[in-house]
């Protein structure tokens, strides 16, 4: 059996971060909440009672807790699987922002590719549209957990082996 080389770990971790974060992005992409809106002239007018509150803001939410989570798991498998110490922590970091920007990336192809578009309707039809997401600081939560989570495996870890020494 061919031991793992800490390239190979690397890579295989930025692969799978890359293909959750793109599989993920999908689905939210997929339940994003819309704008429910009637076509107006050349434009759209939102029908305020059909359109859920704050769609911005629950796609951020959802965006930073979905990415979140992937941050956290991703911490989980370099853990338990990669060469360990503080290059892996950064890798962990630059791996989960990029598993993030695939979550982003999928989830607002997918979220404007189910979107209507205003100029193909007639006067007065309902549709909605997904607004666009800028996450801004939310692109710091899947670097962020999957650092803290990373670390707490260390130290737990850490905590084990000198408890079982002793």
């Amino acid at each position: 059996m061919r031991k793992r080389t800490r390239s190979g770990a690397a890579a295989g971790l930025l692969a799978a971060s890359l293909l959750a974060g793109s599989i993920v992005g999908v689905v939210w992409g997929f339940s994003r909440p819309a704008y429910v809106g009637v076509v107006v002239g050349d434009g759209v007018e939102v029908d305020q009672i059909a359109t859920p509150d704050s769609a911005e803001f629950a796609s951020l939410g959802w965006f930073v807790i979905l990415t979140a989570v992937l941050g956290a798991a991703v911490a989980a498998l370099a853990y338990a699987r990669a060469h360990r110490g503080p290059a892996m922590l950064g890798w962990v970091m630059v791996t989960s922002l990029g598993g993030a920007f695939a979550t982003y990336t999928f989830g607002e192809g997918v979220a404007h590719l189910a979107s209507a578009d205003p100029s193909a309707f007639s006067e007065g039809a309902r549709l909605s549209v997904v607004p666009a997401l800028y996450p801004g600081t939310g692109w710091l939560a899947a670097p962020c957990l999957a650092a803290l989570t990373y670390w707490l495996l260390s130290v737990v870890g850490e905590l084990d082996t000198a408890s079982a020494k002793n």
